[in-house]
């Protein structure tokens, strides 16, 4: 059957972030899926990130395109007011079409957004297979004019969905993970304005974000992403990674890659084959990775290949110099000489170094918040120090929630910028004072801090540019708090005069 007169919008909402990455990456789910469904479908696709009038664009296209089926995703939790007002919009101007929501969000709180109608099927787990076989069960009801709702039977036989089906919820069997990801299609990156992405923290237009692998093996109980991919990791083959970096550097002119895999280093021959074949295809890029510190102290012979073969950057996640804490977080590792080793090696290989700090557990105080920055930033080109966040399906929301120590429900807010829950002995306002203070002492009054800013090192000083306005924004918005500011919709204004 032809199913060409389906209409099928993947819209992505904006992103009221001014955060390290941004800008640099269409959303890796929608962009996939736009590959699973672009040959069959008449398939539109809309990034409202990079729009200057996203509502007024979605809007408009709505009203245009007529959609049949809205696929939203939802990449970040702190995105989740721009998605709700998304999806408030779809409902408006295009009442008629069905709405699909995936994620995490909509993975854990899927009966909510579903009983309260902004979606009308949720994408529980990996979506690929899933939203190809509904959008197929759909389209074949659609063209027969069948839109009496009696497909719902057919969901039933398809993994990995949930819905409502009179009053009842239905959700089906989970979806089994993909277990050869080379079989999974390269983003349609040819169906996005490619020339509107760009990150001014790593060379503008000629920077780009991709992620290879699913998951991570880790049991780090803030870590949403492990938790989403049930603590397991999976990768697709070096080849397959390297054939998507090469399509954007030969056809888009990208030779600047953030690569956004947990641990870049977890297999050793996957990471080697990776810079062999860079350098068999001769592209001259350069490359920032994540790792784990194990990861990165097993596998220290091989930074200087890879940096051969053009890294530059590494973030790892150390966490806290403590003991005690790194146990309570169910880091893989407790001793902190590991870390210290590991700032060291990276080091050593003349890399960057981008260290990420978690603060707020029950053993933490001022004490060790002011430690950790000073432990971290002997050796670190970037100290990266975030509240502990208890993002939605993870086993610290759990807990939080249960010992009713969760004191922001906006999830605006859960950017790793803002503290969620008290720390240690404190009480929240407490704790909230001596996250401020003491990074705003260790950034704002310390003069190497600003040094930086005019480094040799291009990259150094890119990021530190940056990373000096990202600071002065967070200390502004926790400054302006105190007053009544609150974080605001992104383009609230325009949002307003559409959706009235």
């Amino acid at each position: 059957m032809d199913f060409k007169n389906y209409k099928i919008l993947l819209v992505d909402a904006p992103e009221n972030l001014s955060l390290w990455f941004n800008g640099t990456i269409p959303s890796p789910a929608l962009s996939i899926l736009a590959s699973c469904v672009k040959k069959d479908y008449n398939l539109k696709v809309l990034d409202l990130s990079v729009e200057k009038r996203p509502w007024e664009k979605l809007k408009t296209t709505l009203i245009e395109f007529k959609p049949h089926l809205v696929g939203v995703s939802c990449t970040h939790t702190c995105q989740l007011n721009e998605i709700m007002a998304e999806l408030k919009i779809i409902r408006k101007f295009s009442p008629a079409s069905l709405i699909v929501g995936g994620g995490i969000i909509f993975s854990v709180f899927y009966e909510k957004y579903i009983r309260e109608g902004l979606i009308d099927i949720a994408v529980i787990g990996e979506g690929e297979l899933t939203f190809t076989a509904l959008a197929k069960a759909l389209a074949v009801r659609a063209l027969n004019s069948d839109l009496s709702g009696k497909y719902k039977a057919e969901l039933n036989l398809i993994d990995g969905l949930a819905y409502i089906d009179g009053n009842k919820l239905v959700k089906t069997p989970p979806r089994a993970h993909i277990k050869n990801l080379d079989e999974v299609p390269l983003p349609a990156y040819e169906l996005y304005p490619m020339q509107r992405y760009a990150s001014p923290t790593f060379c503008g237009s000629r920077a780009f974000g991709v992620v290879f692998s699913r998951g991570c093996n880790n049991r780090c109980k803030f870590c949403s992403e492990a938790y989403e991919w049930n603590y397991t990791m999976r990768k697709p083959s070096a080849k397959y990674a390297v054939s998507q970096i090469e399509l954007l550097y030969n056809k888009y002119g990208r030779d600047i890659f953030v690569i956004g895999d947990t641990d870049f280093l977890y297999n050793r021959e996957w990471a080697a084959e990776f810079a062999e074949l860079i350098f068999e295809k001769k592209l001259k890029i350069k490359f920032h990775i994540q790792s784990c510190c194990g990861s990165v102290v097993k596998n220290q012979d091989l930074l200087p290949v890879l940096r051969r073969a053009g890294l530059f950057e590494v973030m790892i996640g150390a966490e806290s110099p403590f003991s005690d804490v790194l146990k309570n977080l169910k880091k893989p590792y407790s001793n902190p000489e590991i870390i210290d080793r590991t700032m060291k090696i990276i080091k050593a290989n003349g890399l960057l170094l981008m260290t990420m700090l978690v603060w707020g557990t029950k053993y933490d105080t001022r004490a060790t918040l002011r430690a950790g920055l000073e432990y971290f930033g002997r050796f670190s080109d970037f100290v990266c120090p975030s509240p502990l966040t208890p993002y939605p399906g993870t086993p610290l929301y759990d807990e939080m929630k249960q010992n009713g120590n969760i004191y922001v429900t906006d999830y605006a807010l859960y950017d790793q910028a803002h503290v969620i829950m008290p720390a240690g002995d404190m009480n929240y306002e407490t704790t909230r004072r001596v996250y401020e203070f003491e990074l705003f002492k260790f950034f704002n009054l310390n003069y190497k801090f600003y040094l930086k800013m005019f480094s040799k090192n291009k990259f150094l000083r890119l990021n530190q540019r940056a990373y000096v306005k990202l600071v002065w924004i967070h200390a502004f918005e926790s400054f302006a708090a105190r007053f009544g500011y609150a974080k605001k919709l992104f383009k609230h204004a325009e949002y307003g005069k559409v959706i009235n």
